[in-house]
């Protein structure tokens, strides 16, 4: 709904990983964009950020969404790496020959062993 990056500093390390998750979310970013004043730099007073309704969601469930999200990152990283050794090996064995192109695609999955099971 929204294209617009919303950038929002707090002094307090509680809110921190909060107001990201909030931001994120469309009744986040609803109820941050109804309390902000300004045309160019955008702020929110104190009165304003005080209504807003902020999950307090527990130390440990936010590591556990924060390690949820890195693996997600990791993957889609991974992910594309695969595609694009997918991707040249097909190219090899349309140029070269398919043993080439098996033997090279075996070699680059070598490299990412830890990761993917053949």
């Amino acid at each position: 709904m929204f294209n617009r990056v919303f950038c929002y500093q707090f002094r307090k390390d509680k809110f921190r990983n909060l107001a990201c998750f909030a931001q994120k979310s469309l009744v986040g970013q609803l109820q941050l964009k109804k309390g902000c004043s300004g045309t160019i730099l955008t702020a929110i007073g104190d009165d304003e950020f005080k209504r807003i309704i902020l999950p307090d969601i527990p130390v440990s469930i936010q590591s556990d969404i924060k390690k949820k999200i890195t693996e997600m990152y990791n993957a889609k990283a991974l992910s594309n790496r695969l595609l694009n050794i997918a991707k040249q090996g097909v190219e090899i064995a349309i140029e070269k020959d398919e043993k080439e192109a098996q033997d090279w695609i075996g070699m680059e999955l070598k490299k990412y062993s830890q990761f993917v099971y053949c």
